[in-house]
């Protein structure tokens, strides 16, 4: 009877050892996604406000676009150089150059 019992008590060792080790993990992980659920509606909140603020800026930003727009319309195109105007500039750049 003792060598089954000297093999038996090294099982139920490695059983609690087991257990013992297991248990940790898994409090710690369902601890974790109970966290992360709770921070959940938090961050989709500020994510839906930053959204919203952004929506508002961009909507801002175009209408003072389409308004600049409207004002540029009144006013004549401007005048584009000529190949030998464009030239000349190109002559005066190379002799600033040192």
């Amino acid at each position: 009877m003792w060598p089954v019992a000297s093999i038996r008590r090294p099982i139920e060792t490695m059983k609690f050892l087991q257990f013992a080790l297991l248990f940790p993990f898994v409090l710690s992980s369902v601890w974790a996604q109970q966290a992360r659920e709770s921070q959940a509606p938090a961050s989709q909140g500020v994510t839906e406000q930053r959204r919203v603020e952004l929506r508002q800026t961009l909507k801002a930003q175009r209408a003072q676009e389409s308004n600049n727009s409207s004002r540029n319309s009144d006013t004549p195109p401007r005048r584009h150089l000529s190949a030998q105007e464009r030239a000349d500039l190109r002559q005066q750049l190379r002799q600033q150059r040192p």
